[in-house]
């Protein structure tokens, strides 16, 4: 599987918590919850093709995907018989007031 380098799954989790912010205009919204986020950890360890499996809200739904973007860079490929491999991830993000 592949590898966040700053701490492995729970590091991933820790830096979406530091980096998330509620959309403007969400004080009404009654939301809270996971955003289940997938993409392709690719052999170089750059991440592609995101989408949002589980959402929320439309608002949540893109901050949620903006958040997950920022991993870009951050992650070792995954790695099969020695070779990096292509791994399809899912991340949740997880909006909590």
């Amino acid at each position: 599987m592949p590898q966040f380098r700053e701490g492995g799954h729970q590091g991933a989790l820790q830096f979406l918590q530091q980096h998330l912010r509620w959309p403007p205009n969400t004080s009404m919204l009654d939301a809270e919850g996971r955003v289940f986020v997938n993409f392709i950890v690719g052999t170089d360890g750059k991440l592609r093709e995101f989408k949002v499996l589980k959402g929320l809200h439309p608002l949540l739904d893109a901050e949620a995907l903006r958040v997950v973007q920022l991993l870009n860079g951050h992650y070792e490929p995954g790695r099969q018989s020695g070779r990096a491999v292509e791994v399809y991830y899912t991340i949740p993000v997880t909006f909590q007031r």
